[in-house]
């Protein structure tokens, strides 16, 4: 993923490699110095992501019929890990937003419904990387269903949160 300023397309383009090869590939030619980050080791694992609490209510996902039940569903999902500060980075799956709902925010400004709208990837400050996005703050590349079936990485757009 590069982050490329001035793109028609929003504000990122993803780069799109099979699997196979073993070896790092090298960022495009063109792209800006301060777009380049020092490598990061990545650990993959499973895990169950659920909507946050903010995609619920603006999505209106769920109807809590009180105050208790609504407190039960955020009590729930810190069970999970899921209501604290994001801190982590990841693939696909329910963004876990900082300040609203990327789903929406991507319909206003590319168009379309927010359901259409998915996380390809979500990406996490990393201070020893260089990555430091706002405020401690996280990159969310999102995507629409269509274009993710048809493999179309071209049309992600970027979208930024901090605290």
């Amino acid at each position: 993923m590069g982050i490329r300023p001035g793109r028609p397309r929003g504000l990122a383009r993803a780069l799109h490699r099979e699997r196979g090869g073993g070896t790092r590939a090298a960022p495009p030619d063109d792209l800006d110095e301060y777009s380049r980050f020092g490598a990061c080791a990545l650990e993959f694992e499973t895990i169950g992501l659920f909507p946050s609490y903010q995609s619920v209510v603006e999505h209106q996902r769920l109807e809590f019929v009180d105050d208790g039940e609504e407190e039960r569903y955020l009590d729930w999902l810190a069970g999970l890990g899921m209501a604290a500060e994001a801190q982590d980075s990841w693939l696909l799956g329910w963004p876990d937003e900082i300040q609203g709902d990327v789903q929406i925010e991507c319909a206003q400004v590319a168009g379309g419904d927010p359901e259409d709208w998915r996380l390809l990837l979500q990406v996490n400050s990393v201070e020893d990387a260089g990555m430091m996005w706002g405020d401690a703050g996280m990159l969310y590349f999102m995507i629409r269903a269509d274009d993710l079936a048809a493999r179309r990485f071209d049309r992600v757009w970027l979208t930024l949160q901090c605290y």
